[in-house]
């Protein structure tokens, strides 16, 4: 797959036919990557790493498709692939994930992955297709979490995940029956929970949280979950899948883990190795958070949106604090990303649509009037970073 570089015109774009009511559809007919080394993986290589036919269908009438959840990477780290025939250069994290997607299903499933398949030069285009994000999320057949590469915690914890997919599983339905514990369901609750307790004793398989939390916090303080597009992506989600190197696990299970830590934690002493790790602080702020406390505050909690039900949304309050904590390239997008798993009160019959052009601060007190109510944020509210305070 050589593409001697300047022997062809690189891949160009051709216009939808209508933004707002088509999209580009990828397959990925061939790839090829290796792990990073310690030096990181290579830059600006003069060959391609994957072959991809790109289509364009009607949002209404697609073929079954993936959608692709991943973060974008570092802008200098390059690699070349080939898009309809001609060489096109994307990240390193996209050509990464092309090769995940082509080694979970071959060369015969639709997948859409942002980055090739919106027109990122054209900002017209591109605010159309990000209002219909929410769309092509809820409805692909499965959203692929890709993490990023194999660490030394990552490579021992998903086998251990699938070595207890029952027990997880389990755990992960009963806190979707029971996302909010009140007086009315509690006995129930307490009832579903013995029951797998009892279950987890039972197993054949040794049960070990400590281990397990030691190798999920730093899982879940990767970029992937610090990502404010990655909320609303799985939240969407039918069915979700993380995608971590090689390894592809049910991202329920990992919802299921989170779940039993944070039932489990009280029954038993935290070891002194353990008050040792990094990221503690995080990590057990979200295993013993209080009742009532929303996980969504906690930007490493974005675990917890694959325990969302069809048609659930979030409140618009909350949702402004939780989007200030995490990270985008364009600041706008902490509106844009929640656009469609919150409930904005319309103004003037005029809901929020996505428009790169809008000057970010008068965005930001759009959003904050549609709150409905009078509050003080704290909002990066300059392309500079700077924090200021908004009262709406």
């Amino acid at each position: 797959m050589a593409i001697p570089i300047g022997s062809r015109d690189v891949f160009q774009y051709e216009e939808l036919p209508d933004s707002g009511t088509y999209f580009r559809l990828l397959r990925v007919m061939s790839a090829v990557q290796k792990e990073p080394t310690e030096n990181g993986p290579p830059i600006n290589i003069d060959s391609s790493v994957a072959e991809c036919e790109l289509t364009v269908w009607p949002l209404e009438d697609s073929p079954p498709y993936h959608a692709v959840s991943y973060t974008w990477g570092d802008s200098a780290k390059t690699r070349w692939i080939e898009v309809n025939g001609r060489p096109i250069q994307v990240r390193w994290n996209c050509a990464y994930v092309l090769w995940q997607a082509h080694r979970r299903s071959g060369k015969d499933d639709y997948i859409w992955v942002d980055a090739i398949c919106i027109n990122q030069t054209d900002t017209r285009e591109k605010s159309h297709q990000v209002a219909e994000m929410g769309k092509i999320f809820a409805n692909a057949k499965c959203v692929l979490a890709c993490i990023g590469p194999h660490d030394k915690f990552s490579r021992s914890f998903f086998p251990d995940l699938n070595r207890h997919s029952e027990l997880l599983a389990r755990a992960s339905a009963v806190r979707n029956e029971f996302p909010d514990i009140n007086s009315n369901n509690k006995k129930r609750f307490k009832s579903a929970t013995k029951q797998i307790f009892r279950a987890r004793y039972h197993s054949s398989e040794p049960w070990e949280p400590g281990e397990l939390m030691a190798q999920f916090s730093p899982i879940i303080s990767r970029p992937y979950f610090q990502r404010v597009w990655t909320l609303p992506e799985l939240w969407l989600a039918r069915r979700a899948e993380i995608l971590c190197g090689e390894d592809c696990t049910p991202a329920e299970l990992m919802h299921g883990l989170n779940s039993l830590m944070d039932w489990d934690m009280p029954r038993y002493r935290v070891p002194k190795w353990f008050k040792a790790l990094p990221l503690l602080r995080r990590a057990v702020a979200l295993f013993l958070r209080p009742p009532g406390y929303s996980p969504f505050l906690i930007p490493s909690g974005h675990v917890m949106a694959m325990a969302h039900r069809p048609g659930q949304k979030m409140e618009p309050i909350n949702s402004i604090s939780i989007a200030a904590s995490l990270e985008c390239q364009d600041l706008r997008d902490r509106v844009y990303a929640l656009l469609s798993i919150v409930d904005w009160v319309p103004l003037e019959g005029k809901q929020i649509r996505p428009d790169y052009e809008r000057d970010l601060f008068d965005l930001v007190l759009d959003m904050l009037q549609r709150t409905g109510g009078r509050r003080e944020y704290t909002i990066p509210c300059s392309a500079d970073g700077i924090r200021g305070s908004i009262s709406a």
